[in-house]
């Protein structure tokens, strides 16, 4: 009975304040103007407070690229760091987590402890985007969130682990998970790779040279989610570290969507960096007898290869 006495006292003082707002009286008139200033200033105030007191939602890392400059948080496991990437001497660790399926680098400035590769963490700070690679910015210690519950059940290798002590690896049969870098063709007997963790080659922290001896039997795209296993070895010939793999050992995993690059009509100088992997380009089809092609914009056109089933579709349509 209370609290609804309480809230008529309420409106009524409300209504009150408003009608004497809307009061043409010319002799309150400065006095309405001073409430009406106020009301503004403390309305400014609480929407900043709220601004500031707001718990920020965690985001699918999927969907980041829709909250630039915004403050989110994200969840997934830490599969890998870097403490001082620029070589600098800033005080700054690279975390990257992944949510199963999307893939996110953190760059933490007056970072705490990192946890263990495979702990799962919730991570708030600013979606930032740099030439088409988004990444967060997270500052202060409290910015990666993680219990004793979200520890690793079994901790697994990772490509830091491997990048920070190598010489721990030789002569062992190791396993590792990461993104591919360049795409693999089927019936090849010998290919080299770079397998990353992180599936941009501008937001990766480690990676590591990839000999892939045996055809692997299909498809595999750049940025493809995949695991192999095999031996670490130190090539002398170009100082480096280099992984030895079977082809038909090689697992990919196919929930982890591939990033397919789209080509730019006006930097054709940039296609051959595509060469191999899977892109997407617009353009009008041109037929001429057994000859397909792609017209751009400016009149440029490529070379087109149709497969069977474009030949089929095109003999019923009006190409």
């Amino acid at each position: 009975m209370r609290r609804v006495r309480f809230e008529v006292i309420m409106a009524d003082m409300l209504k009150s304040m408003m009608d004497k707002i809307t009061d043409d009286n010319p002799e309150t008139r400065g006095q309405k103007l001073w409430v009406m200033f106020a009301l503004a200033v403390l309305l400014v105030a609480a929407m900043n407070y709220y601004a500031m007191v707001r718990e920020p939602e965690i985001i699918p890392m999927d969907e980041l690229v829709e909250f630039n400059n915004e403050v989110v948080k994200v969840e997934g496991k830490v599969i890998s760091w870097r403490e001082d990437p620029w070589n600098s001497g800033d005080w700054e660790t690279h975390v990257i987590i992944s949510d199963g399926t999307a893939v996110v680098e953190v760059r933490w400035s007056r970072p705490a402890e990192i946890p263990p590769i495979g702990t799962n963490v919730v991570i708030t700070g600013e979606v930032a985007e740099f030439q088409g690679n988004i990444f967060m910015r997270a500052t202060g210690s409290g910015a990666m969130e993680w219990s004793q519950d979200d520890l690793p059940d079994i901790i697994e290798l990772a490509i830091v682990d491997v990048a920070i002590e190598p010489e721990k690896y030789v002569d062992e049969v190791i396993t590792l998970t990461g993104y591919i870098g360049e795409s693999i063709p089927p019936d090849e007997m010998f290919v080299t790779a770079d397998l990353r963790d992180h599936p941009s080659y501008g937001n990766s922290e480690h990676q590591i040279k990839l000999n892939i001896r045996s055809n692997v039997g299909e498809w595999i795209e750049s940025s493809s989610k995949i695991q192999v296993t095999g031996t670490v070895a130190y090539n002398q010939r170009e100082l480096n570290w280099v992984m030895s793999v079977q082809g038909p050992e090689i697992l990919v995993d196919r929930n982890h969507p591939v990033d397919i690059t789209r080509l730019d009509w006006g930097a054709e100088s940039t296609w051959s960096y595509q060469s191999g992997n899977l892109v997407n380009i617009a353009g009008y089809v041109e037929i001429n007898g057994d000859e397909w092609s792609l017209r751009g914009p400016s009149g440029t056109t490529i070379c087109l290869n149709p497969s069977q089933e474009d030949i089929e579709s095109s003999s019923n349509s009006s190409w």
